[in-house]
Formats: C-alpha cells, structure tokens, sequence
C-alpha cells in the first residue's frame, strides 16, 4: 500500500513539474513575442504558444483576479509557479517511509 502511495506522490509531483517547465517555456515565448524576437506569423510557433495559452490562460485568469498588475507587471505568473513549487513540496511532505 505504501509503494501505491509514493507511486501516486511521485506521478503528481512529476507531473507539477513538467506543468512548471511548460509555464517557464510559455514565460519565454511571451517576452519573445513582445520584444518581436521570434516571427508571430510563423506557424509552428503560433500553434505551440497557442498550445501554451489555453493551457496556462484559465488558471491565471483566476490567480488575477486576487492578483492585480503592479506597474504593468503581471505577478499571475509568479504566483502560480510558486504555488505549484509549494504543491510539490507539500506533496514530497506526504512520503510513505
């Protein structure tokens, strides 16, 4: 039962951790766009940030809302990746010995 368990803490956490790499990989696609490093109208581009944006847009919509833009910073960001490092900690807490 103890080796289902850290099974299941390990997925979880392993699967926060891949979901913050797409969130550092959408914070870069972002500022590449907005400093025009990269071509908007190049289509492979466009479908993975577009892949990017519905996966991070509904839940940083929610963080915004207790979250506002401070100096046109939005702090939505931080707040999720450190939440989900936090999740992971917690979660590495939860380890069956």
């Amino acid at each position: 039962m103890a080796n289902l368990i850290n099974a299941l803490i390990s997925l979880a956490s392993s699967a926060l951790g891949i979901y913050q790499f797409f969130l550092i990989c959408y914070i870069i696609m972002h500022y590449l766009f907005l400093f025009k490093i990269i071509n908007p109208y190049n289509q492979f581009v466009n479908q993975i940030y577009g892949f990017l944006i519905k996966i991070f847009e509904p839940v940083l919509k929610k963080i915004r809302r207790y979250i506002p833009t401070i100096n046109g910073i939005d702090l939505s960001v931080i707040a999720l990746f450190l939440l989900i490092a936090f999740t992971q900690q917690i979660l590495a807490g939860f380890y069956v010995r």
